[in-house]
């Protein structure tokens, strides 16, 4: 597995934990360093773009935290195509639009702000909608699998237990998740 935008490593070593191959790639020279003593596995300093792995090497490419946002996805996805094996999936989670605009109109009302319109109209605007990710999956020869992700939960978020029991909302019922996991397969390959 590659976790790409692994950060210091967490993820990393919990999948470690559970028995699978791991690698890491981030952009963060000093977050590798803490991945590496902390005993992450190989870690590798790059970009999403421009993976530094050869073609179908890896059985999952994986974006946490929001890391996929932050990265010219079209070519991010294109590159975890190439390095993904045939039937190898890739993941990466997206922030949803329609849950964020609530949240930011309930922070401001929590805080005695009112409503802003100009706020959330740019807010909306920087916020990417994950439907359309499945064109880009499909550009790079990608199967997309349904979109998915935890269900909203404004107040109980800042409780564990909620968190760990929040149903996962796919379908047209996705629009109430919390956050939005992208998901894809490449086709396994063409046989003789």
């Amino acid at each position: 597995m590659l976790e790409v935008g692994c950060g210091e490593g967490r993820v990393l070593r919990m999948l470690r934990g559970a028995g699978h191959e791991t690698f890491g790639l981030d952009i963060d020279i000093r977050a590798l360093g803490t991945a590496s003593s902390r005993g992450s596995g190989p870690v590798v300093c790059g970009r999403a773009e421009a993976l530094p792995f050869a073609s179908e090497t890896f059985g999952a490419v994986l974006a946490g935290f929001f890391a996929a946002n932050l990265m010219d996805r079209d070519s991010m996805v294109g590159e975890a195509a190439r390095v993904l094996r045939p039937g190898g999936v890739l993941g990466y989670t997206m922030l949803n639009p329609a849950t964020r605009l609530i949240d930011l109109v309930l922070y401001d009302l929590r805080h005695g702000r009112g409503l802003r319109p100009a706020r959330l109209s740019r807010a909306a605007a920087r916020l990417a909608d994950p439907g359309g990710e499945v064109a880009r999956l499909l550009r790079n020869g990608l199967v997309p699998l349904p979109l998915r992700g935890p269900a909203f939960l404004p107040l109980l978020r800042r409780f564990r237990f909620a968190q760990e029991h929040a149903p996962v909302l796919s379908g047209p019922l996705r629009w109430l998740a919390w956050d939005v996991l992208v998901a894809a397969r490449k086709p396994p390959s063409p046989g003789p």
